[in-house]
């Protein structure tokens, strides 16, 4: 090899080093996925479609329910409700960066992945099997 076609050699390979992390980073970037408007009834009757998909669903926000420990065990359980423009709701997790989402007296947009939950519920000796869905909250609008 001739020094020639050692110094295009190394021309060829800086140029590479140079483009193919640009390359790599536009692959990367994807579009900010786009939700469908959706209300608790329509995730409710079919979850399964809804599965994992982004949606956005107008409500008034999350409200915290006590329910009494089973019958042996001290002290209450909290869970969180979302409850939506038709006053349904549907049990929520609510990420840190959709701070703010608890019950207002106004209609705002949540966006959130619907979830399923699938185990045990119950109390010990009365265990059941369930799968359900969950509203899992990550941005208000």
């Amino acid at each position: 090899m001739n020094q020639f076609q050692r110094i295009c050699l190394k021309a060829v390979c800086l140029l590479a080093l140079v483009l193919l992390p640009a390359c790599a980073l536009e692959q990367v970037a994807s579009p900010t996925p786009t939700s469908v408007l959706l209300s608790i009834a329509d995730i409710q009757a079919n979850y399964a479609s809804y599965e994992g998909q982004l949606a956005s669903v107008r409500g008034f926000g999350t409200i915290a329910m006590s329910l009494p420990l089973c019958p042996g065990y001290t002290g209450m359980d909290t869970r969180t409700v979302f409850l939506d423009e038709a006053n349904n709701t549907i049990p929520t997790v609510v990420t840190a960066s959709a701070a703010g989402a608890e019950r207002t007296g106004s209609l705002r947009e949540f966006q959130g992945y619907v979830r399923l939950f699938s185990g045990e519920i119950g109390c010990p000796g009365g265990l059941q099997t369930a799968t359900f869905p969950y509203f899992e909250i990550v941005a208000i609008k």
